[in-house]
């Protein structure tokens, strides 16, 4: 079978073509929600440049840090600054893995967390909601959070309870408006200047007590460059602090990296002697956040609702993203006027479906598992996604999973037996392989993952959700074609008690393979015909037309590569 792509342009020029078209896109729509940027943040931005030039492909391998190397660095340096995007959730996930992997035991000095969403007047309520003194209302009210800050808190505060919890002290740097109001075209850099300030005199200060202190300072991006908040600590100190800048996900760098078809290997890469790019997601996805915030804080604002939430359209996300993995795949776009998007936030219509004939017991007990356990799910017999805690890859994997059953419409949710079993396989699959082609850095547990998990699983650690070792039990042993005990694929598609960990064993087992297909795909030894022909094929009236589907996929050489794979604890 041959499976080497033909067409001049190479499947990852293809996906490359598509992605700076998301980018385009995106970026034309922020344009829009936003207006004209200020000149003095144009100003600052173009001073930020000069630490982003990458020219050769051989500057860029040469200049590639591994993630044990990037946390050793930090280790040793004074301060390390670390590109805040506001909305964007993978930027405050990656600070927080830097932070704790860096901040470990034996430690020799003091750690502390310098914070820019604090104003440095409110150290005291800081200081007092990590003591658990004032509970979290009573201190977002002291600092004015909405309304002085307003992005998303639940970015913000896995940081905050990892601070509280390991006893690392949380400072506020950001300069207090009301009591230094200062000329738009200076408020950037004074900024810079009072927070360098406060570094300086905490650090300085510790130092002559043989004290020593590290600080990890969380900062918008403009900010962590070269020529702003470094260079007025190292005015200020007068050289005796020394900074590492660790960018996150910066535009220019990856599309340098991308016409080198290095984007994807890429994990960290050097800059300048002290300055460092992360690469853990991608520009697009950064900007959707930006949209989304901006579009739900206007949904918001314009509610007479009383939702606590800012509102985003998700089903416009949806179709945007399923006709980009339609015509990736040179298929017609499926149809989106009948579906309808749900979220953990109104669970409402669930009630009342449960109390109509259109589901069987064992259905509603499965639609329930995967509400209480914040697991996504395509109903397709009313028509709905839902997408528990919403997110772009949430809606890029249901954009595809819907675009499938467009091709090959069918209701099922689940049925017993060993055929079906094959069938939500390979939905996973292609949901997660669709999800790859909008994100290719998102991430999965792969079969070391889920070896290590399954470790500590058996020790009595805490699961994530009901049934949560079986299932990865399940994917394994499937995987390795040595089912576990009593979870072989007989016993798992006739036990009613087990398909809650079948249908998340099936969706495991997907991701993993789809992970494999989507670097064989981009490596041109996939081309989407082949797509097309193993997924998007009409089932024929044959007992093992799944079945014979997925051995269809395991003919690839998709199994070395995975289980030769690394953990995703290895990358950020």
């Amino acid at each position: 079978m041959v499976f080497q792509m033909k067409s001049p342009a190479s499947v990852q020029q293809r996906a490359l073509q598509l992605q700076k078209r998301i980018y385009e896109s995106l970026k034309k729509e922020a344009e829009i929600l936003l207006g004209k940027t200020p000149a003095s943040i144009r100003e600052y931005d173009r001073e930020n440049a000069s630490d982003f030039r990458l020219k050769t492909s051989l500057q860029a391998r040469s200049n590639s840090f591994t993630k044990k190397e990037l946390i050793e660095t930090v280790q040793k340096t004074d301060v390390t600054f670390i590109a805040d995007f506001h909305t964007f959730d993978q930027a405050q996930r990656t600070a927080l893995r830097i932070i704790r992997e860096a901040v470990q035991e034996p430690q020799n000095c003091k750690w502390m967390i310098g914070l820019e969403l604090v104003p440095s007047q409110f150290q005291d309520a800081l200081d007092a909601y990590q003591t658990d003194k004032i509970e979290l209302q009573e201190f977002h009210q002291a600092i004015s959070y909405t309304e002085d800050w307003g992005f998303p808190w639940k970015n913000y505060e896995p940081i905050f309870d990892w601070a509280k919890e390991n006893k690392v002290r949380l400072i506020g740097l950001n300069r207090p408006k009301i009591l230094f109001p200062t000329p738009e075209n200076k408020e950037l850099h004074d900024r810079d200047q009072w927070a360098a300030g406060i570094m300086t005199d905490l650090i300085l200060n510790e130092r002559k007590k043989c004290n020593p202190i590290k600080m990890l300072i969380l900062y918008g991006e403009l900010h962590v460059g070269t020529k702003h908040l470094p260079h007025q600590l190292h005015k200020i100190s007068q050289g005796l602090i020394s900074w590492t800048t660790i960018h996150q996900n910066q535009d220019r760098l990856y599309w340098q990296l991308a016409k080198q078809n290095l984007e994807r290997q890429t994990e960290v890469i050097q800059l300048k002697k002290n300055v460092f790019c992360v690469f853990s997601s991608t520009p697009w996805a950064k900007l959707q956040s930006l949209v989304n915030w901006v579009d739900g804080e206007s949904s918001q604002a314009f509610s007479n609702a009383g939702e606590t939430e800012p509102s985003i359209d998700y089903l416009s996300m949806i179709q945007t993203y399923g006709n980009w993995i339609a015509e990736f795949l040179t298929l017609p776009p499926p149809p989106y006027e009948a579906l309808s998007i749900f979220s953990i936030q109104n669970t409402k219509w669930i009630a009342t479906q449960m109390k109509s004939e259109l589901f069987t017991k064992k259905e509603i007990f499965l639609i329930d598992f995967h509400i209480q356990n914040n697991q996504r799910l395509l109903i397709p017999r009313v028509n709905v996604a839902y997408l528990g805690s919403p997110s772009q890859n949430g809606a890029a994997e249901l954009a595809a999973i819907h675009l499938l059953r467009s091709q090959n419409p069918s209701d099922i949710l689940y049925q017993k037996g060993s055929e079906d079993f094959h069938r939500r396989v390979l939905e996973a699959t292609f949901g997660f392989f669709g999800s790859l082609l909008i994100q290719p850095k998102r991430k999965c547990d792969l079969p070391q993952d889920h070896l290590w998990r399954i470790k500590k699983l058996s020790n009595r650690e805490q699961r994530g959700f009901r049934f949560e070792l079986a299932a990865r039990k399940i994917a394994i042993g499937i995987l390795k074609k040595n089912p576990y005990p009593g979870l072989d694929l007989k016993t798992i598609t006739s036990k009613s008690q087990l398909a809650p960990a079948s249908m998340m064993g099936a969706r495991f087992l997907g991701q993993i393979l789809a992970t494999g297909m989507h670097q064989m795909l981009l490596t041109d030894q996939l081309n989407p015909s082949w797509i097309r022909k193993v997924f998007l094929t009409p089932p024929d009236s044959s007992p093992n037309f799944f079945e014979d589907r997925y051995q269809m996929l395991l003919q690839i050489p998709i199994l070395k590569l995975i289980w030769t794979s690394p953990s995703k604890f290895d990358r950020f």
